[in-house]
């Protein structure tokens, strides 16, 4: 027995010099109670141990959120301590946890700001109170976003309201009821080699996104489609009225000489500079094939006239030649 004393007493000496190498410590609660204003503070309990040079530890106080005597109105709140360091909760200890057991909130954050905060369900991302199921104050970046809706059907695996990615890494935005994009300097771009974007309004395709957008539609390439609609109001039918002044023959030789185009029509250095208007160049076409068919119908008259006075010519000769 007296033996064993002495090895007792050596494992109680080593036990202790083995848990002093830790400097671990456990403060248990105190009874002082907490105040009444705003952010006053008890400390409940602490936790840690030496790091090296320092001493870290992990706190948990009990912090009033609003003025007042209750538990609804007081948090909890665990947060990091390094030696005299980081000793006020909600102004400088590190990456703490704060519960709200009134209000149902939990809040994680570090010194003095909130990261992320779980409001009775609702996530909110660098903001205090979240009113939706998700709410983010600031960028995000994820590989694949969707949105489900009470309309179960897919398209690619999508859903028919929100964004997607397919598994081809084709991004999806869809919306039953249409889609809104809106741009806060009025430019929307979509790019795919080439460049298209809208603008107040107006859509370039393939064209280069400084360009000016002055159309409707500006495309850089060409257009194929089964069917143009060109809607005018000056369909040239008044070059059929009585009243319309037709050039003559010699009037429109003169101009073509003088001008190497025909009147009424652009010059190619027009057309290369500015392009020409789809239905105003129809109407002119059209009001030259018209002129041309007065040119026609008024050569066909004179040629019936000398086609009736040579028949009444060769009359006289044969009769001549028959004396």
């Amino acid at each position: 027995m007296k033996n064993k004393i002495p090895s007792l007493l050596l494992c109680f000496l080593l036990l202790v010099k083995f848990s002093d190498s830790f400097s671990q410590s456990y403060n248990s609660w105190s009874s002082n109670p907490l105040g009444t204003t705003l952010n006053s503070f008890r400390e409940i309990n602490a936790r840690g141990g030496d790091a090296g040079e320092n001493s870290v530890n992990s706190k948990l106080w009990l912090v009033r959120s609003n003025e007042g005597s209750t538990w609804y109105n007081a948090v909890l709140h665990d947060g990091i301590t390094v030696d005299a360091s980081f000793q006020t909760p909600r102004v400088d200890s590190r990456t703490w946890w704060e519960r709200d057991p009134s209000n149902d909130i939990q809040s994680w954050g570090n010194g003095s700001l909130k990261y992320f905060t779980i409001n009775k369900g609702n996530v909110g991302i660098g903001l205090v109170n979240p009113t939706y199921n998700l709410e983010i104050a600031g960028r995000t970046k994820a590989k694949s976003f969707s949105v489900n809706s009470v309309v179960s059907d897919l398209v690619d695996d999508c859903p028919w309201y929100g964004l997607g990615s397919q598994s081809n890494n084709v991004v999806q935005l869809s919306g039953y009821y249409g889609l809104l994009l809106r741009s806060a300097n009025a430019k929307l771009e979509l790019k795919d080699n080439g460049n298209s974007y809208l603008s107040g309004g107006n859509v370039g395709i393939g064209v280069d996104n400084t360009r000016t957008l002055n159309n409707k539609l500006e495309v850089n390439g060409t257009i194929r489609c089964r069917e143009v609609l060109v809607e005018s109001s000056t369909w040239p039918d008044y070059v059929f009225a009585k009243d319309y002044k037709l050039k003559s023959i010699t009037e429109v030789d003169n101009y073509i000489k003088a001008n190497n185009h025909l009147p009424d029509m652009p010059a190619a250095s027009e057309v290369e500079q500015n392009g020409v208007k789809l239905s105003e160049l129809n109407t002119k076409l059209l009001q030259k094939v018209e002129e041309l068919t007065l040119y026609l119908i008024e050569q066909n008259k004179q040629l019936q006239t000398a086609l009736k006075q040579n028949e009444v010519l060769t009359k006289r000769v044969e009769k001549l030649e028959n004396k």
